[in-house]
């Protein structure tokens, strides 16, 4: 598959992104073995910009998405896009897109290390 630039950097990536909303659960169940064949699939077809995001599933999706790509992608290979900007806190949902909050937890996302974070929810005490 060809390859573009990926906005304003250096990075060369898929002109394709592989979203992961559905792996976080919240619209409705999936299979895993599936999920897994078909992120298997994108890798060979030559995808390597993979979308994800905190809030599909308040991390579900990036902890699936890492257990099923990092067992068949090199790291060097792929670029990994997440976003995040709201989490819970018990059964609270707050908008944070603070850096230390971010930062905080991107540290135990199996995803590591992370490639692109976008804020989609601004915060306007951030």
């Amino acid at each position: 598959m060809e390859r573009v630039r990926l906005g304003k950097s250096e990075l060369e990536v898929s002109p394709i992104a592989f979203g992961t909303w559905s792996f976080g659960g919240d619209w409705g169940r999936f299979d895993t073995d599936e999920a897994k064949a078909t992120v298997g699939r994108a890798l060979e077809l030559g995808i390597t910009l993979f979308d994800t995001a905190q809030g599909y599933g308040f991390g579900v999706a990036e902890r699936f998405l890492g257990d099923a790509l990092w067992s068949r992608a090199r790291r060097e290979d792929v670029f990994v896009a997440t976003k995040g900007g709201l989490r819970m806190d018990r059964d609270q949902l707050l908008r944070d897109a603070s850096a230390s909050w971010l930062r905080g937890r991107c540290r135990c996302q199996p995803a590591e290390p992370r490639d692109g974070l976008h804020r989609p929810v601004p915060d306007p005490l951030a």
